[in-house]
């Protein structure tokens, strides 16, 4: 199934890290080309040390991060990707965290980590309500739309860190 998700920036489609027949449509209903990878979503601070090699600090300083974000940082070792993934495509991971970017009652309805990207096709602006989403992808039956309306905003900050620092490395900086 794909989820259609009210979030801090936009609406998204987000899917089963572990199902590669989700994380395929994602792709054929953005139009996405297929060297632009997909980010993650944890489901809080806790789970990020599970993923990527970020220390306690660092986490502190997501916590703290005024505005909506996205990390880009490296897998660690012991997190194994699913098998349709390429790892060298995947050694570092952009990441979000629900506990941050999502409403607290979506987060018993999905399962952690997800794939996730704005629920727009690749050229097209993305989508604030769901009243939209039903309108564009009204003959996708495969798509669970949570209901929402969302005010216009940037997309989320990216960034990585100078090594095992709090400096942020911005890649997108919207904010």
């Amino acid at each position: 199934m794909i989820f259609a998700i009210p979030t801090d920036t936009c609406f998204w489609f987000a899917s089963s890290l572990y199902d590669e027949a989700w994380f395929n449509l994602i792709y054929k209903l953005k139009w996405r080309m297929s060297d632009k990878r997909l980010s993650f979503v944890v489901k809080d601070f806790g789970d990020l040390k599970s993923i990527i090699d970020i220390n306690s600090e660092q986490i502190d300083f997501l916590r703290n991060y005024p505005y909506p974000f996205t990390v880009l940082w490296g897998k660690i070792n012991s997190f194994e990707l699913p098998e349709f993934l390429s790892v060298a495509d995947y050694a570092k991971i952009a990441v979000r965290v629900a506990e941050r970017c999502l409403n607290p009652m979506l987060h018993d309805e999905l399962v952690f980590p997800m794939f996730l990207t704005s629920a727009n096709e690749s050229w097209a602006p993305e989508i604030y309500s769901s009243i939209e989403l039903e309108s564009k992808f009204w003959n996708e039956k495969r798509i669970k739309i949570f209901e929402g309306t969302l005010k216009s905003c940037p997309p989320s900050d990216i960034f990585s860190f100078s090594w095992s620092t709090l400096e942020p490395l911005f890649i997108r900086k919207n904010h």
